[in-house]
């Protein structure tokens, strides 16, 4: 099967200090990562309680709501890579639980029949966050050196983190020598961002904003838990804020 077509915002990616604000559907045809994102979207419309069962496994890893000092990441495991699923958790959602337990953090991992892969989601401190993905990204490192991981950005922190005509968002990528594609489409409070590059390069990247972010405060709710409650998961909470 041929590989799917490049968006020409993904060519035009180094004219603009390599990040691109591409369109969902851009996101979807040029990466796995981006289809499962465009899933998240479609499945974000309130649903009656009755149609609850087909979201699937969607419903365990959908964007939580803002919390002042949590984050909460995706990382990509590929499905028709046996050696590598192995390598990145071996005894699957038990070794998963593990680190959750051991972190304090909550880690899920969703699979659909539409889509190709696994999907982790993280959902914790940065450190935490960070944690995760030297673990899960470091077991897989010789088969693949370059990663992608889909943070979820606070739309009301966007600002900051792309600056004046995008120039602290080039800077970033400039710096940590990654590729940053930005959503300008929100998601439950979020703009979804892909940040492309060799692990240590991209935990270079997330730790920038991190820093840029952690200045700003949450912004307030504009709904209630109950316009998605078919989404919140009745268990595994999230790990308490640190003092």
């Amino acid at each position: 099967m041929p590989p799917p077509p490049v968006s020409k915002h993904v060519d035009q990616a180094s004219q603009l200090g390599n990040w691109i604000c591409p369109t969902l559907q851009d996101m979807s045809t040029s990466s796995v990562l981006g289809t499962w994102l465009a899933a998240l979207y479609a499945s974000s419309k309130p649903r009656p309680e009755s149609a609850q069962t087909q979201l699937g496994d969607l419903q365990k890893i959908y964007p939580r709501r803002p919390r002042p000092g949590i984050w909460q990441i995706y990382i990509l495991v590929p499905g028709g890579q046996k050696a590598v699923q192995e390598k990145m958790h071996p005894k699957s959602n038990i070794h998963l639980k593990q680190i959750a337990k051991t972190l304090g953090c909550e880690i899920r991992m969703a699979s659909d029949a539409n889509l190709s892969g696994s999907l982790i989601s993280v959902v914790g401190t940065y450190s935490q966050c960070v944690i995760v993905q030297e673990v899960l990204y470091g077991r897989a490192s010789e088969l693949k050196p370059s990663v992608e991981t889909l943070l979820l950005l606070r739309v009301e922190a966007a600002g900051v983190v792309i600056g004046k005509q995008g120039c602290m968002l080039s800077r970033i990528c400039q710096r940590s020598g990654t590729q940053i594609q930005l959503l300008k489409d929100e998601l439950e409070g979020h703009w979804p961002c892909i940040i492309t590059g060799e692990l240590q390069r991209t935990l270079h990247a997330e730790r920038h904003i991190f820093h840029l972010t952690s200045a700003i405060p949450l912004a307030a709710p504009v709904a209630t838990e109950a316009d998605h409650s078919c989404f919140i998961s009745p268990f595994s909470p999230f790990p308490p804020t640190p003092a």
